[in-house]
């Protein structure tokens, strides 16, 4: 072979080495070619755990959370529902002076009655007036269980429903200041209850048809003023009533009215028991004095008419006619006369006075 051989192997060593640098360049520009770009990952923000928050944050975020998911169940519900009442997303209307009444008041409150079918709904304005928070039978779509009521005159009730009425027990307030607590049926008073009036006056006792009726007590500033039998609101039966003066009367009553047998006692002594009309002594009956006087005859309308009999301190008797609250027409007079002996005399008699001897 000649000199001039242009084999590889026959090149130096230091072009081979370029040639291989070449070839390693070539590689590494192709491969950063074909990488992509390193992206940044977004940081995402952290949850807070509700034990890592502060008790002052942790009571407030929990309420929110919890009242969000109520009313939008709320809402959820009473779109099914016929009648078309409204969230309201705010407290009960409850007015100043219902709420000053409530003050003076022990607190009154009430169970949720646990039943597949009954659900809590917060605050609605009702389709048919008022406002209502409480449970409701979502198949009935009516009230029922425990709840609160602000009627549309402004009263407000608290208790238990049954068919969107009044049922079991509850406390109703008044705007004019009447308050009854107590038993309710088919939406009335009915049962034990206790009603205050704006009066001051407290009856407690038997209810029926939103009534005072059964047996019951009446009282004003701590004192009793009556204890007895009641019908339709009042005082009928038996009973015994103390008047504002002290004055006591035990007996019958009648369409709130002393009527039948009874007696009647004064704080000066005095003592009527016999029968009675109309508050007034009527019939047959016995009026006794402090003084010793005493009378046992006929009244009509609170006077003493017809047949009686009266008897002096000092032993004299009138036994005859009465007219109007006077001895009147025939009559027996006895006395004693100067020498003891007793006499007893026919005689007449006009407006009280003896007019003479028969």
């Amino acid at each position: 072979m000649g000199t001039n051989c242009s084999c590889m192997c026959d090149q130096p060593a230091e072009t081979k080495f370029q040639v291989d640098e070449a070839r390693r360049e070539k590689v590494i520009i192709k491969a950063t070619e074909t990488i992509k770009p390193f992206r940044t990952r977004k940081k995402k923000k952290k949850k807070h755990n509700l034990q890592e928050l502060a008790v002052e944050l942790l009571i407030p975020s929990l309420s929110r959370t919890y009242m969000v998911k109520r009313f939008f169940e709320a809402a959820r519900l009473l779109k099914k529902f016929r009648l078309s009442h409204r969230l309201i997303f705010t407290p009960l209307p409850t007015r100043p002076e219902i709420e000053k009444i409530e003050s003076n008041l022990a607190p009154y409150s009430v169970k949720s009655i646990c039943s597949m079918n009954l659900k809590f709904i917060p605050a609605v304005e009702l389709a048919e007036g008022g406002y209502y928070e409480g449970q409701w039978d979502v198949y009935q779509q009516t009230q029922e269980g425990s709840g609160v009521i602000i009627y549309s005159d402004h009263s407000k009730y608290i208790g238990y429903f049954h068919d969107g009425k009044r049922n079991i027990q509850g406390r109703h307030i008044k705007m004019d200041g009447d308050i009854y607590e107590g038993e309710y049926n088919d939406d009335r008073m009915q049962g034990k209850g206790v009603l205050i009036r704006n009066n001051g006056i407290i009856y407690t006792g038997d209810f029926e048809k939103n009534l005072e009726s059964g047996h019951g007590t009446l009282e004003q500033f701590g004192k009793v003023l009556y204890v007895g039998d009641f019908l339709n609101g009042m005082k009928h039966g038996k009973g015994k009533l103390t008047m504002h003066d002290g004055n006591i009367f035990e007996g019958e009553f009648k369409c709130n009215t002393m009527d039948g047998y009874g007696k009647y006692n004064w704080t000066d002594g005095k003592e009527y028991h016999g029968q009675w009309k109309c508050n007034k002594p009527h019939g047959e009956g016995t009026y006794i004095w402090p003084d010793g006087r005493k009378y046992h005859g006929y009244y009509n309308e609170g006077m003493r008419h017809g047949y009686g009999e009266f008897i002096w301190p000092d032993g004299r008797e009138y036994k005859g006619s009465w007219v109007k609250g006077k001895m009147h027409g025939e009559g027996f007079y006895s006395f004693d006369d100067n020498s003891g002996t007793r006499q007893s005399l026919k005689s007449s008699w006009v407006n009280g006075k003896r007019e003479k001897w028969l």
